[in-house]
């Protein structure tokens, strides 16, 4: 049961809608766990015009055991969409709070053991809570119902797609990063259309997933780590195609438009196929990727949540495609263009990849300890020479292409070797 709200307080004016924050209980009880008693948030325009887009929508976001909820954007209160999230495990950010879920078995010995608190998590809870969404609650009515989750919390998000009882649960759903696949066979019956968006580091290598299918795509982003906007980790982000497919996604639920083609990474064998410079062939490519600026390595050496770069090119050196940086801003300005024509980057997020100034290209300009990636570059104020990272002939054949402990012993060995500032990558 969704009480009614015990604070509700300003959180803000977008685009001349007034918001307000509602923070409330949410009670009831499950086979598997029993009772619960929770808080939710929701987020929503006090009188949103019928001309936002997404006044009939809610996006409801399963928060992250670490983040917490990470969805509530000034684009999405833009176009008038109301934003809902609720405790549902005890672990962490999960819990919003204060929340109480009664426990039916015996707990495990090692509170730190991640999976000790799945006896303290009920995943019944988030259907309960969208199908509550559903009653009008507050006065509140929505047609279009989204379902959104990253990491872990994608995973949760997962769960519920794969089971059938959940039917009909959400127009829309979005599993990002999730580190649980979901493939297209292993979906309930009539779960909406899903949009699943994966970053390299996140990516099951398996023969045979469908290119396409009625109610489903999947987007993968080659050398792209788990967690982005690190710095001195890898420059391919997937957060600016997160923001298009969403776009495009709505308009898929709400209008009929077709979104993106599904883009893959390409697989064989259980491999994920590389070019010459060790990319993964195939996905969203990112502008530095199409230019072969570096090797862009998806899971790093710290962590594998952290990706990393290495050959790092420089316009005109020997070897390089690029000559004169005329040829490349050209090509860059093209690769860019190209991602928006493919609806895959919105116009408002190709400011940053036009910052680029001669004679630096987009890698070396990220290379900058001081410069956090989830910003974007807000300045271009590069030092007199970049941070060089080793360069090198990358391996050729298929057995060294493919080994991550040979690549990683030629890392080491050049960084010991130059005294290169990148050492402290390791």
């Amino acid at each position: 049961m969704l009480h009614d709200p015990m604070i509700i307080q300003d959180f803000g004016t977008y685009n001349g809608m007034v918001y307000k924050l509602y923070r409330g209980r949410f009670t009831g009880e499950t086979p598997g766990r029993g009772f619960y008693d929770v808080p939710y948030e929701i987020v929503a325009p006090v009188d949103p015009p019928r001309r936002a887009d997404g006044s009939d929508c809610v996006f409801i976001e399963i928060p992250h055991f670490d983040v917490g909820t990470s969805g509530r954007s000034a684009a999405l209160f833009e176009e008038g969409f109301t934003h809902a999230t609720i405790g549902y495990s005890l672990l962490g950010k999960r819990a919003l709070g204060s929340t109480v879920i009664a426990n039916q078995g015996m707990p495990l010995p090692n509170p730190l053991d991640f999976y000790y608190w799945e006896q303290f998590t009920d995943r019944q809870i988030l259907v309960d809570f969208v199908n509550s969404l559903k009653e009008e609650p507050l006065g509140m009515r929505f047609e279009y119902f989204y379902g959104y989750g990253t990491s872990d919390a994608a995973n949760a998000l997962n769960l519920l797609l794969k089971d059938e009882n959940n039917l009909d649960l959400f127009n829309l759903s979005f599993p990002v990063i999730a580190t649980s696949r979901l493939r297209e066979n292993e979906r309930g019956e009539d779960q909406g259309k899903v949009m699943v968006i994966n970053a390299e580091a996140d990516f099951e290598p398996v023969d045979g997933d469908p290119a396409e299918s009625p109610n489903y795509r999947w987007y993968d982003i080659p050398g792209g780590s788990h967690i982005p906007g690190v710095p001195l980790t890898t420059p391919i982000s997937w957060v600016p195609f997160l923001h298009a497919l969403f776009v495009a996604g709505h308009k898929w639920a709400k209008h009929g438009i077709e979104p993106p083609p599904s883009q893959h990474l390409e697989v064989i064998r259980g491999q994920i196929q590389r070019d010459e410079m060790g990319n993964a062939l195939g996905g969203i490519r990112h502008p530095a990727l199409v230019m072969e600026e570096a090797r862009f390595i998806a899971r790093g050496p710290i962590a594998w949540i952290f990706g990393t770069y290495d050959y790092v090119r420089a316009v005109g050196e020997p070897g390089y495609k690029y000559d004169t940086y005329e040829r490349y801003g050209r090509a860059w300005k093209a690769a860019v263009r190209a991602l928006k024509d493919s609806k895959l980057l919105l116009g408002e997020d190709m400011l940053p990849y036009f910052g680029i100034k001669a004679p630096w290209t987009y890698t070396q300009i990220y290379n900058r300890k001081d410069w956090s990636a989830s910003e974007m570059p807000a300045r271009f104020d590069v030092p007199a020479r970049p941070i060089p990272l080793p360069r090198c002939q990358p391996p050729r054949s298929p057995r060294d292409r493919h080994s991550a402990r040979e690549l990683a012993r030629r890392r080491q060995a050049l960084l010991a070797s130059t005294g290169n500032p990148a050492a402290d990558l390791q």
